[in-house]
């Protein structure tokens, strides 16, 4: 990920945590990435929403990503 793709990422996450209706219509939207499958642990939630948002952003943005994780 180019240092421009970041600042792009980032404005976005953060357009998305700043508005809970641009986040909703996002998320509702995103098609072609696999939703999470539910954790009972609570910190496997959590990484696997992260991925799940991480690849829908990027998937958005055209950016192409091995790993999503370590956008978190």
């Amino acid at each position: 990920m180019t240092t421009e793709e970041r600042q792009n990422f980032d404005a976005f996450q953060r357009k998305l945590q700043e508005s809970p209706a641009n986040r909703l219509g996002f998320f509702a939207s995103v098609e072609g990435i696999e939703k999470p499958q539910p954790a009972n642990n609570p910190f496997d939630k959590w990484k696997r929403d992260a991925e799940y948002e991480n690849q829908a952003i990027c998937k958005h943005l055209g950016i192409e990503s091995v790993s999503y994780t370590h956008l978190t």
